[in-house]
């Protein structure tokens, strides 16, 4: 039996989803090893309030990286159910779809779920 062929879609959401990770890894390292610490230096008076804002600044990119990731996999043809289901989390932990109707987006994932057997 030969290698098996991957779909152009499903090469295109997984690149999606690769970059939509990493950015997102990338995004909450900086805070987690930047902004966090200087929260808390700035807290017990070690740091500045400068300091935090300049800090937060340089975090802009990230949260702009990571958000336009989160649109490439919202636009991107989903291969299957779970990635719709993936592209519905992704959306609802970013707010990217607003913050009107969340509840009901949840509850419509949770039936997705449900009826994909996840």
């Amino acid at each position: 039996m030969g290698p098996q062929t991957v779909s152009p879609t499903a090469q295109a959401w997984e690149a999606a989803v690769a970059a939509e990770r990493a950015a997102h890894v990338a995004m909450d390292r900086y805070h987690r090893l930047i902004v966090q610490p200087l929260n808390r230096a700035y807290e017990a008076g070690t740091a500045t309030r400068a300091d935090v804002s300049q800090a937060e600044d340089r975090w802009g990119p990230y949260l702009t990286d990571h958000l336009r990731a989160v649109d490439d996999v919202i636009a991107t043809p989903a291969p299957d159910l779970a990635a719709v289901i993936r592209k519905l989390e992704v959306g609802l932990s970013t707010a990217v779809f607003g913050y009107e109707g969340q509840h009901e987006l949840r509850i419509i994932t949770d039936d997705i779920r449900r009826l994909a057997g996840r």
